[in-house]
């Protein structure tokens, strides 16, 4: 993997910038940078070798002619079939891992020009300059694994994988108010419902599974924006069976890419449907090869306290399920971490800065930064994740096939389903299907009323903001899902199983992680296999014969501890003591937001004071303030908007 950069200026004489290095040399791990002025343009390459082939790699690279050149930050997955589509068996050496990604990125642009990204599987991002056009193509993968940002003006067009290149090549870039805006008013932990805007103004990002062409030669033309991929259907057995194998097939096929590496793979391992999938087809791939697999599992720093009060199927430590997910892996090498009792507070500044920009997910990216930062440094060059195993491998429960059944009058099937489920959690299915069919009427007539978001929207936003923040039009399609509901209609499955703004913001949280770890992030639950895969799924499979999220539970029975599957209730609480720690450590939490957020009101060049009301934060500051469970909600709005005010300090910088 790598990162790429370039500046190209308007007109036919030499860039008007020199170099935009400096940002990656300060917060990346690169084993090597380079920066070529070609014509008028500038353009940078910063390699991470993850895989073999990488030691080969030569960007950038000349193509017709000497009129274009070609710079890209991937890893290819289908290297074999395009090596046989591009390069005649007598020019081929004779050990393909010699031929670099971006060498076969080029033969594809010389094949199928700016059509290349359709025949490319993996993560990358490209970057194509044709001086005799006078055009840059810019294209990132199906699912935005590697950001890739433009800027666009009068004088010049400039593309970076970071941010902050970006800001020091062009003069005059300011905050962008609509990306803030979203960032305190929408609900959830999702900060952005744009797929393209970013908290720069006019800084944008290139959307998943699209391309973007730049006419450097005509100042008023607008970027033209072609999308080539969606999950597209392909034919899935109605036979349970037969499905069940392509799917376990399709499944460790994604994986097995995931995991090929030169190095040591790594990743974060919970009690979960989705960690837990990943980790036993990871383990088995590597087996084969005498490779380990570097478990991280979060546990509580107060184990005690934090189980206090909570029901036994809350499980707080899942420290005994990784335990005995190893024991039938014995490859797997466990590593328990508890960060010795760290507030998430501590890393606030470090991952502003990494993530360049305000974010959400500050309860778990503290731990999960330590980790990244341990298994980056014992070797680790590919870590594994699935982030978005609850839209696809582990998505369906027994609401969401009811209503879909119910829907669709499958009345005998929906009764069957039921029962089958009653009988996994130990009720009695006859006493209850009655209330249980007037439930789901009355989930499938709700359908068609439109959601009410105003109570979602943080306290501590200014009233005159929020009362104008009109969610459903920024997040259109989107919208019903920021509110969510025990059962997900069939068309609105595939809305969360392909969403272009949630795919921005992991793609750009994993890009930036990893280059400032030293290692590349893959997600086997959102490769385009599985995506296409759970697009064409009978919906009903999802939840078949009433066993919640059947993908995991019955298609992988055999290859993952009962213990894990079973009981439906069991539930696990990541970061269950997050609150106990920010109360451990209250002097340091609120002489933070003190500073940061409270006094930064009196200063006249902060802008807090456009989006948050500084009597409402003062006000409940008086406290005394609450960290426990009963409070979580104000905490959590508390903290959004102390992650703002950092923001504020890191841009202004």
């Amino acid at each position: 993997m790598s990162a790429v950069w370039g500046h190209i200026s308007r007109g036919k004489g030499r860039s008007s910038v020199d170099t935009m290095a400096s940002e990656y040399k300060r917060k990346c791990k690169l084993d090597g940078i380079t920066e070529t002025l070609f014509k008028n343009a500038l353009i940078g390459f910063g390699q991470q070798i993850i895989n073999e082939e990488d030691r080969h790699e030569a960007m950038p690279y000349i193509a017709d002619g000497g009129d274009t050149i070609i710079v890209a930050d991937a890893i290819i997955d289908n290297k074999d079939e395009l090596i046989a589509e591009l390069i005649p068996v007598r020019e081929r050496p004779a050990d393909a891992s010699e031929i670099p990604s971006g060498k076969l990125i080029t033969l594809a642009y010389e094949k199928w020009h700016y059509d290349l990204a359709r025949h490319l599987k993996g993560l990358f991002s490209v970057a194509v300059y044709n001086t005799r056009e006078g055009k840059l193509f810019l294209c990132v993968d199906q699912c935005a694994c590697r950001c890739l940002y433009y800027h666009a003006d009068d004088e010049g067009c400039t593309f970076s994988t970071l941010i902050s290149p970006i800001k020091e090549a062009v003069a005059g870039l300011r905050e962008n108010a609509q990306y803030i805006t979203d960032f305190l008013c929408l609900p959830g932990l999702l900060p952005n419902v744009s797929a393209t805007e970013t908290p720069v103004k006019d800084v944008l990002l290139v959307e998943a599974g699209c391309s973007v062409t730049i006419d450097v030669a005509n100042r008023g033309e607008a970027p033209v924006i072609s999308r080539y991929y969606t999950p597209r259907k392909i034919k899935v057995s109605r036979n349970i069976k037969k499905a069940q194998k392509q799917f376990l097939d399709t499944y460790s096929r994604a994986v097995k890419d995931a995991v090929r590496t030169n190095g040591n793979v790594a990743m974060a391992l919970s009690g979960g449907f989705d960690s837990s999938s990943v980790a036993v087809l990871a383990a088995r791939e590597l087996s084969r090869d005498g490779k380990t697999l570097d478990s991280y599992t979060y546990v509580p720093f107060y184990k005690k306290e934090v189980q206090e009060g909570k029901p036994s199927y809350n499980v707080t430590d899942e420290t005994d399920d990784v335990k005995a997910i190893a024991a039938m892996y014995p490859n797997i090498r466990t590593h328990f971490e508890d960060d010795g009792g760290e507030a998430c507070t501590v890393s606030l500044d470090e991952l502003v800065d990494v993530m360049e920009g305000p974010y959400k997910a500050f309860v778990n990216l503290h731990t999960l930064l330590n980790i990244y930062k341990k298994a980056g440094a014992s070797g680790s060059k590919v870590f594994l994740n699935g982030q978005c195993g609850n839209s696809s491998v582990s998505f369906g429960n027994i609401d969401t096939a009811a209503m879909y059944l119910y829907r669709k009058g499958r009345m005998l099937t929906l009764r069957k389903y039921f029962y089958s489920f009653c009988k996994l959690i130990e009720v009695d299915g006859k006493e209850s299907y009655s209330s249980f069919l007037q439930y789901i009427k009355h989930e499938a007539e709700d359908l068609e009323e439109e959601g009410d978001y105003s109570d979602l929207v943080s306290p501590f936003v200014r009233r005159d903001l929020a009362k104008a923040y009109d969610i459903d039009g920024r997040a259109g399609e989107s919208a019903r899902l920021l509110k969510g509901g025990p059962a997900t209609p069939a068309e609105d499955f595939d809305i969360s199983l392909y969403n272009p703004a949630s795919y921005a913001y992991i793609g750009a949280m994993e890009t930036k992680l990893g280059l400032y770890t030293g290692m590349v992030f893959r997600d086997a639950t959102r490769d385009i296999t599985i995506l296409d895969y759970c697009h064409s799924l009978p919906y009903e499979y999802f939840s078949y014969n009433g066993v919640p999220r059947y993908l995991i539970r019955g298609f992988m029975k055999d290859l993952i501890p009962n213990r894990i599957l079973y009981p439906l209730k069991k539930t696990g609480v990541q970061s269950a003591d997050w609150l106990i720690r920010l109360d451990a450590a209250r002097e340091s939490v609120l002489s933070m937001t003190e500073k940061s957020l409270v006094a930064a009101f009196d200063d006249p060049a902060s802008g807090l004071s456009e989006y948050l009301d500084k009597d409402k934060i003062s006000e409940y500051l008086k406290g005394p303030v609450d960290f426990t469970e009963e409070k979580e909600t104000e905490v959590t709005n508390l903290l959004v908007a102390l992650v703002f005010a950092k923001f504020e300090e890191y841009a202004k910088k």
